[in-house]
């Protein structure tokens, strides 16, 4: 992975990855979850980097061999509306009919694995469409890790399905940096942060970016182009 720009800032450049405990975790989740084919969990509040890990994970096992396909699931989507969601992100084409023939098309391309699926918005599933996904995975002929991306309230959603619960074999969960944090990896974040004293960077994370990455990348973007006129200074 380049930067953190591509996915976050557009226009942020020399951004850096960071190698946060959340981000390490991850990568070894989404890793872990390909090889055995099995269910993951990554998930809390905007703007904390759960996206973006889960992303260069992918991008890093990605091969040949090896399919992936992003699905942003819709608000209450339905059995219906979730699986041609679905088939639509694994065949790049749009497909009509009813439940049971998208479901049997689906069943299909998934045997043609191994693939990695991505349901982002997890926390909007509702009950019939967490119902479908499981009974897609437990399929004998499907052959696809699976991996569900939630903001706000999606450990709660999950966890009232004990079927689905259950066979969540990997979780990882993001949340804001602490301030310990903000002092070990925000100077190697961006070179405009690299000699920054860490009482500047806790006072710029308590004033705007409250330990939020998203944040700090849009503060950092703001920044970097106009130091001098800055009213926090940078370094001491």
């Amino acid at each position: 992975m380049n930067s953190l720009s591509v996915a976050h800032v557009p226009g942020l450049t020399d951004a850096r990855v960071l190698q946060t405990k959340a981000f390490r975790l991850t990568a070894m989740a989404v890793r872990q979850v390909v090889e055995i084919n099995g269910l993951g969990l990554v998930y809390g509040d905007a703007g904390n980097g759960k996206t973006f890990a889960v992303k260069a994970a992918l991008g890093s096992i990605q091969s040949d061999t090896v399919q992936a396909a992003w699905i942003d699931v819709t608000p209450q989507p339905t059995l219906k509306s979730v699986t041609r969601q679905m088939l639509s992100a694994v065949t790049g084409v749009r497909h009509d009919g009813d439940r049971y023939q998208l479901t049997d098309t689906l069943i299909d391309v998934l045997s043609d694995g191994p693939w990695i699926l991505v349901l982002d918005e997890a926390q909007r599933l509702s009950r019939e469409a967490i119902e479908q996904v499981r009974h897609l995975h437990d399929q004998p002929a499907t052959d696809f890790a699976l991996i569900f991306v939630g903001g706000h309230g999606c450990w709660n959603v999950i966890s009232q399905y004990p079927m689905l619960r259950s066979r969540i074999q990997r979780m990882t969960r993001f949340s804001r940096l602490t301030q310990a944090e903000v002092v070990e990896f925000m100077p190697s974040f961006h070179p405009v942060l690299e000699h920054v004293d860490p009482e500047v960077l806790l006072e710029i994370d308590e004033r705007f970016s409250h330990g939020r990455l998203r944040d700090w990348a849009k503060f950092t973007d703001r920044k970097s182009t106009r130091l001098n006129s800055s009213h926090i200074p940078l370094s001491r």
